[in-house]
């Protein structure tokens, strides 16, 4: 009597499935597992990146601040100074929006007060803060920047002396 070979195809197919189910599985809760892990270590850096941002916006605030407060001490009206952010002639008005743009970076800001709310002060970006040291630096070597004359585009004309 000849003894028959069992083939490949006469496994029972559900004893296939049954392993093939539980690897799928396993690789369903393995991928799970690591999108938990990247999305805690995303909230992470992003909690990291948030606080060296804010330690960089402070420190603009701060330095617009200071060169505000020096201009306005050494007799540079605030008008005056919004006026040339604004890159107006002075016999154009001003208008209320464009006041408050400057103003409202210039103002000292009170962290405690707005602790987890909505900050209402407007951030200096790294163009008012050049553009301010700029005026301070001119300022202190003898130049009038009241007197700034600007061209109806907005191109500097003249830079007067004291």
């Amino acid at each position: 009597m000849a003894v028959k070979k069992k083939t490949p195809a006469a496994k029972s197919p559900a004893k296939k499935k049954a392993p093939a189910k539980k690897a799928a599985a396993v690789k369903t809760a393995v991928a799970k597992a690591n999108e938990r892990d990247l999305t805690a270590e995303r909230s992470a850096r992003a909690k990291e990146a948030a606080k060296v941002w804010t330690k960089k916006q402070d420190a603009r605030r701060e330095l617009f601040e200071d060169a505000f407060a020096h201009l306005t001490s050494a007799g540079v009206e605030p008008g005056d100074l919004v006026r040339l952010f604004s890159l107006k002639r002075k016999s154009d008005p001003i208008t209320k929006s464009e006041h408050w743009n400057v103003i409202d970076k210039a103002r000292k800001y009170d962290k405690a007060k707005y602790e987890g709310k909505k900050d209402p002060y407007r951030n200096p970006t790294k163009s008012d803060i050049l553009a301010i040291q700029l005026l301070e630096f001119l300022h202190k070597n003898g130049f009038d920047i009241s007197g700034l004359v600007f061209e109806e585009s907005g191109k500097l004309k003249s830079i007067p002396k004291r």
